[in-house]
């Protein structure tokens, strides 16, 4: 049993053997490096789509706080217009109010105009009764004094 391989065979066999064992490293470290490119090409996917995802995010939350702030616009333009109401419909009323004023002040005047009037219409009166009695006294004196 003793056979020996011929040294020229055995050598072959040897150089067979680390040729392929090179050839499975070489295999080995192309599929690890196919491996980790793909593995570096979805974490780019991936980042690639979070990005999208995160400026998506980012879009609508710049949407959501112009229309906020549209809103907001829209409720200060609103107060200010009912202010704005607020204020006409004061000044109407403070303008009513002096045309009242204005129209009772000048009724008090045409009022206090007649008493005044029927004052000297009394006092006329008076005066004119006084002279007619006094006329007639006089008048009643003398045929009282003539007789």
């Amino acid at each position: 049993v003793g056979t020996r391989r011929p040294r020229a065979v055995v050598e072959m066999e040897r150089r067979a053997e680390e040729r392929r064992r090179v050839r499975d490293s070489r295999r080995e470290w192309h599929q690890a490096r196919d491996e980790q490119r793909r593995a570096e090409a979805e974490a780019c996917k991936e980042a690639l789509r979070n990005a999208e995802i995160e400026e998506r995010r980012q879009r609508a939350r710049e949407r959501q706080q112009q229309r906020r702030s549209e809103q907001r616009r829209e409720a200060l333009r609103a107060v200010e217009v009912a202010q704005q109401r607020v204020r006409e419909r004061q000044a109407i009323e403070f303008w009513i109010l002096h045309r009242f004023v204005d129209v009772w002040c000048a009724l008090r005047q045409a009022v206090i105009n007649a008493e005044e009037r029927w004052l000297l219409a009394l006092t006329q009166r008076r005066r004119l009764l006084l002279s007619e009695c006094y006329a007639i006294w006089k008048h009643h004196f003398r045929w009282y004094k003539a007789a």
